[in-house]
């Protein structure tokens, strides 16, 4: 089970000066991705797949982390957490941290993600009632979509009940496909071949 840290937007304007941000960008099964993790303790602050153009997806992580210092992973100290995330082995993930910035109520959200079986689909709803708060569906739904840390923490296993008003940060061509890799069917053309995407 990945560990979590977290932290209020509060915590993170005193704490800013104790950190700073490695990043680096990788091929993985689903498109090109950008992750970035504290230089101190390796925990992952941001992994979002990358449609565009590397600057602006570095402008999102500045955004998200606008206290903190962006330096390139020259050291490749993020290889070996991306071979972690796509490996199938779910025991990979234990010596995994996440750094988590956000309310009480969001990180509570987050958490309640990660209990979520691989390749199993649930409900803004059944969030809502795994965290004791039944009625709170909109602000549930709210918190999933300012998560920042797609794939290790699968808001994209979490469904709209119409499946035609579905939506994923990341597209949901890309959300149909990840779930597709996870149940063990084949990728489609949406992402390409899997042997392609290899972490070099």
């Amino acid at each position: 089970m990945v560990k979590f840290r977290s932290m209020t937007s509060d915590e993170y304007k005193m704490d800013q000066s104790t950190f700073r941000l490695l990043y680096a960008f990788y091929p993985t099964p689903f498109g090109k991705c950008l992750i970035a993790i504290t230089d101190m303790d390796k925990a992952v602050v941001y992994f979002g797949f990358v449609d565009g153009v590397e600057e602006r997806a570095l402008k999102i992580l500045q955004n998200e982390w606008p206290l903190s210092q962006l330096s390139e992973d020259t050291g490749r100290e993020t290889k070996s957490i991306i071979e972690k995330v796509f490996q199938s082995d779910e025991a990979s993930l234990d010596s995994l941290c996440v750094l988590l910035r956000g309310t009480l109520f969001q990180v509570q959200v987050w958490k309640s993600l990660m209990t979520i079986p691989k390749g199993e689909c649930i409900t803004y709803e059944e969030v809502a009632k795994t965290i004791d708060n039944p009625k709170a569906i909109r602000p549930v739904g709210n918190a999933i979509s300012k998560n920042r840390v797609a794939y290790i923490v699968p808001c994209h296993r979490v469904t709209n009940k119409k499946a035609d008003s579905d939506k994923y940060a990341w597209g949901v061509e890309r959300k149909q496909a990840i779930l597709r890799y996870e149940r063990g069917l084949v990728v489609g053309d949406v992402v390409g071949d899997c042997e392609d995407h290899a972490v070099v």
